[in-house]
């Protein structure tokens, strides 16, 4: 399992290849770049992997990745702006999830689309979900710009 479908970006598609391959997962990331460069699909493709329970499975054929054709993951969440806003309910039901074991996987994963789209309420809690220790759970934060609040909320940036 590789990230074929993604073009470009080699030296970030090896960097994480080797956290998953090395099982040094860091528990958030942030995709960051101008609007339509791919940082979502770059985001799903990467959850993939996180989540595949057979890493060599070249095939995508074991539970977690036919869960996740089929869009019927129960460990893995994309949170996306609701009328260009995202709000601090969808990050509290985030929260409450995972908290949650996974249920298919090892890990859980959570890919937040737009972030900059947070309201200041949001960016808040999400900030304190990232500041406890996410055991089994990673989040995934995509944003077409790196404003203050963002950058301190991330452990590593990728893009």
């Amino acid at each position: 399992m590789s990230f074929e479908r993604i073009i470009g970006n080699d030296k970030v598609k090896q960097f994480l290849n080797n956290a998953i391959n090395e099982n040094h997962i860091l528990h958030s990331y942030l995709f960051s770049g101008i609007e339509g460069i791919g940082k979502k699909l770059f985001a799903i493709e990467f959850a993939k992997k996180i989540l595949c329970i057979e890493q060599n499975d070249e095939q995508e054929n074991c539970l977690s990745c036919l869960k996740f054709k089929s869009s019927n993951h129960p460990d893995f969440m994309i949170l996306e702006p609701e009328n260009n806003v995202i709000k601090i309910e969808q990050i509290r039901n985030m929260q409450e999830k995972i908290s949650e074991k996974p249920i298919v996987s090892k890990r859980k994963v959570y890919i937040i689309v737009d972030s900059d789209c947070m309201t200041k309420e949001a960016q808040n809690c999400l900030l304190k979900t990232l500041e406890e220790s996410l055991n089994r759970s990673d989040i995934v934060i995509c944003t077409g710009g790196l404003g203050p609040t963002e950058d301190d909320m991330t452990k590593e940036v990728c893009a």
